[in-house]
This record gives C-alpha cells, sequence and structure tokens, in this order.
C-alpha cells in the first residue's frame, strides 16, 4: 500500500505543478494563494523527488520517424506555392515499376491516379494542347510520366496524341517503349535534315504517335532555337489534338524555357524525397523569370496517402 500511496500523491503533484504553469505562473511562488491551498502538500522523504517527465513537449513533437513518413507532398506544394505564389499540384503518384502501367495495368490504383492529373489539366482554362514537361534536377521520372499521361490522354480514342522527346542529351521515350534508337528524329527536324511530318511513329497504343529524339549531335543547345521549334510545333499541332513533350531537367538545360515559350504550358515534375528543395525553388524561379506559362507541378515517389490527400 506503501507504494501505491506514493505514487497517488506524486500523481497529484504533478497534477498541481501543470494546473500552476497552465495559470502562467512560474514554477516555484508564482501560483495564486487559493491554488496552493488546493495542493497537497508533499509527505517528507528522505530520497529528493523524482524529475517529471517532459510530457508537454512530447505530446506536441511526434517522434521523427512519423514527422518524416507524414511530411512528403503536402509539404513540397506548399514549398512550390511559396516560391511561385501558386502553382497548383495537378496530382501525386505513388512509386511503381511498369514504365508504361497505365497501358499494362488500367485498373491499378496508380493509373487512375494519372487519369486524375489528366483531368485536372484538360479543365484548366486554356487546356494546354501543346505541354512541355521538365524537373529540376535528372532522373526525376519526367519521361515515365509523360508517357503515362499521354496513355490516358489518348484512352479510348478520346485524342490523338504524340509525345516529342526533346531530351536530346539523354532520351528515354524510345525505351519505354521497346522501339529502336537508330530512327529520324526531332534533331534531324530541327537541323533541317527532315520534315516534322516525317519523324512521326507509331507505338501501337491507339491514338498515341512519338517523334524520337533523333540521332544525337555535338551541340544540341544549339538547335533548340525558339524559331526551329516553333516551326515544328506548328506543324503537331494542326495533327494532334494534344502534344506532350519531354525536355530536359532545368538545372542541366535552358531547352525546357526555350521550348516552354513555344508550348502552352509547362508541367513540372518533383520526385519527393529526392529532389533538393533549393534545387527546386531555383528551377521554378528561373521558368517564372523567362515568363513561361507554369500549368502546375506533379509529385511523384508519394506513398498512397499523400498521393490522395494531395490530387
Amino acid at each position: 500500500m506503501g507504494r501505491i500511496h506514493d505514487a497517488l500523491k506524486k500523481a497529484e503533484r504533478e497534477r498541481a505543478r501543470r494546473r500552476s504553469e497552465a495559470s502562467g505562473g512560474p514554477e516555484s511562488g508564482g501560483a495564486s494563494s487559493s491554488d496552493v491551498a488546493r495542493t497537497p502538500k508533499a509527505p517528507r522523504s528522505s530520497t529528493p523527488p523524482a524529475r517529471p517527465e517532459p510530457v508537454r513537449r512530447a505530446a506536441t513533437s511526434p517522434p521523427r520517424s512519423e514527422e518524416k513518413k507524414a511530411a512528403p507532398a503536402g509539404r513540397v506544394a506548399r514549398v512550390l506555392n511559396r516560391v511561385t505564389e501558386s502553382v497548383p499540384t495537378m496530382g501525386s503518384v505513388t512509386p511503381f515499376a511498369d514504365a508504361l502501367l497505365s497501358w499494362h495495368s488500367p485498373a491499378d490504383f496508380r493509373s487512375e491516379q494519372f487519369r486524375s492529373i489528366r483531368t485536372n489539366l484538360s479543365v484548366l482554362d486554356p487546356s494546354p494542347e501543346i505541354l512541355a514537361l521538365t524537373s529540376a534536377v535528372p532522373h526525376e521520372g519526367v519521361a515515365v510520366v509523360t508517357a503515362n499521361l499521354a496513355v490516358c490522354f489518348a484512352e479510348g480514342g478520346s485524342e490523338n496524341v504524340l509525345i516529342v522527346d526533346a531530351n536530346l542529351r539523354s532520351p528515354e521515350v524510345e525505351s519505354i517503349f521497346g522501339l529502336a534508337r537508330d530512327n529520324p528524329g526531332l534533331s534531324q527536324v530541327l537541323a533541317d535534315r527532315a520534315l516534322p511530318e516525317e519523324v512521326v511513329r507509331p507505338t501501337g497504343i491507339d491514338g498515341l504517335s512519338i517523334v524520337s529524339a533523333g540521332p544525337a549531335v555535338a551541340n544540341p543547345g544549339g538547335l533548340i532555337t525558339g524559331l526551329r521549334v516553333a516551326r515544328a510545333l506548328s506543324t503537331w499541332r494542326s495533327a494532334f489534338d494534344r502534344v506532350l513533350i519531354v525536355t530536359p531537367p532545368v538545372s542541366v538545360a535552358s531547352d525546357a524555357s526555350v521550348v516552354g515559350h513555344e508550348a502552352d504550358g509547362v508541367l513540372f515534375v518533383v520526385k519527393l524525397g529526392a529532389t533538393p528543395r533549393r534545387m527546386t525553388e531555383r528551377a521554378i524561379d528561373s521558368l517564372g523569370m523567362t515568363g513561361v506559362r507554369l500549368v502546375g507541378c506533379v509529385l511523384t515517389n508519394a506513398d498512397r496517402s499523400d498521393a490522395l490527400d494531395s490530387v
């Protein structure tokens, strides 16, 4: 019984201390006379009183693991909004291994995430018929996002869609669709060695065609000029309902800004947990300074709850 009595007394002393702190008084000597009167006097003991646990601090500060787990989508979206005043999040996508998930597994919930992004882009006023996609740094999944969005736009024959791989430094679109990389492409169009309509190739998916990057060139930046890009896009705009363009990361080249000027808008891809925050801020600032229309961002590598919360 003695231990129980001591425990009850200790708990009562702790409650009294909390009431004193909640009333705004200092830890010792600051409580009102009525509070002091209500506080039971502690029994004398030969051992010093135990130091109270920092309960209040623990209650307001979640464990680091929980904080890290809960942060991604909302936090990155808020960073983007602060940097650019208004960059709407078009949606988030959880990780997946199949680069053409929307085609091979249309019933997968991640395919539905891409459809949500498609819908959000479609209801923009005006909705971009020619849309460039880019990121801050390499390996953010721009080509994969582009391919899956294109599949969703072409789904059910709703639109005639073209993907253009304008990442002449590190092309990926052909490999995603399992096509050979030795065909004519954008580099030859920009070098006046082929016409825009001559380099369009089918993908095997109804309503979806591609223009590959084409043969490698020594100076890709010298080919990506506003006039050359505008001429090619004018041809493709008249032949397709939607043109999606893969461009290099902003930190690698200025191509995204050049292409973005000739497109109807730019969609920015951010890989959660991988994209350095400062690089993201600088990239968005850079696009903003060149005057392109930044229609929004897509967050990749989100967990499922983050993706659902951010759409």
